[in-house]
């Protein structure tokens, strides 16, 4: 009962975040037509490759910022109930250091990570040759790459996350000190329902709104103008999903955060 009803005032209160649901829409798109820009930015010229640069450099620290003041902001409204809305990303900003580091280190492991991708043929295939043959005759060499894929999503998308938001919410919080809580860490990892809300997370923003965007209009019926109508609620329908499934992660995150906190406070008996 006690995960249900986390994982339901979790919900209410991620629906209740109006001042952070608009900076995060609005805030997002900034960012995506910022990353447009810098993308048709010309880099003929030494400058434009130096504008290029700095550009990207305010992207990611915009990012940071932007992302880990909406964990500040759900930590404060868990612990007091309520929370300003510039105050958090302020303290962002002034973090931004320690969480830009973390972000490099998540990026640099994702990208370990993506490399699995090179052997979802040639591994699963190897292994398979390797099971005895009553067992070859059950299990089909697309069962095995099926599996395969699976532990790589698993990995991309519930393990990495899983590890390195409860230490992106700690640095925006503590900044360099965040680094050093680690039994808070480790205990925020055993929060079931964190788990839980990542997996769910992933479910709507990932899997439910990349199939979202493959869903098309009958090519004999649909009209050129419906189709641009069609493609602008799907894009509109996906993007809120994508939003929903980060802040009800940030409000668990933060829920796990405090509750790590009181156990780790709590004097022995």
């Amino acid at each position: 009962m006690s995960l249900w009803n986390s994982l339901r005032e979790t919900l209410i209160a991620t629906l209740r975040h109006r001042r952070l649901w608009l900076v995060q829409f609005f805030g997002n798109l900034l960012l995506m037509l910022w990353f447009v820009g810098f993308l048709r930015f010309p880099d003929a010229s030494a400058w434009q490759v130096v504008m290029s640069g700095l550009m990207i450099v305010i992207l990611i620290v915009a990012v940071a910022v932007l992302q880990g003041g909406a964990l500040n902001y759900c930590l404060e409204a868990e612990r007091n109930k309520t929370s300003a809305l510039k105050p958090p990303f302020w303290k962002a900003l002034k973090h931004v250091v320690p969480i830009v580091i973390v972000m490099v280190l998540f990026y640099f492991l994702r990208g370990l990570i993506d490399h699995l991708d090179d052997y979802q043929y040639s591994f699963p295939g190897y292994m398979r040759s390797e099971f005895p043959a009553w067992l070859r005759r059950i299990i089909s060499e697309p069962a095995v790459r099926n599996t395969y894929g699976a532990l790589v999503t698993f990995l991309r998308w519930i393990v990495l996350p899983g590890l390195f938001l409860p230490l992106v919410l700690l640095v925006a919080d503590r900044n360099f000190r965040g680094f050093l809580q680690f039994r808070i860490w480790l205990r925020m990892l055993r929060n079931f329902s964190w788990w839980i809300v990542l997996v769910i997370a992933w479910f709507l923003g990932v899997y439910c709104t990349t199939n979202l965007l493959t869903w098309m209009l009958d090519s004999k019926t649909a009209s050129l103008h419906g189709e641009e109508i069609w493609l602008a609620l799907r894009l509109l329908l996906a993007y809120l999903l994508m939003l929903f499934s980060w802040l009800w992660t940030c409000v668990m995150l933060a829920r796990a955060r405090t509750k790590a906190e009181a156990v780790t406070q709590k004097p022995a008996a």
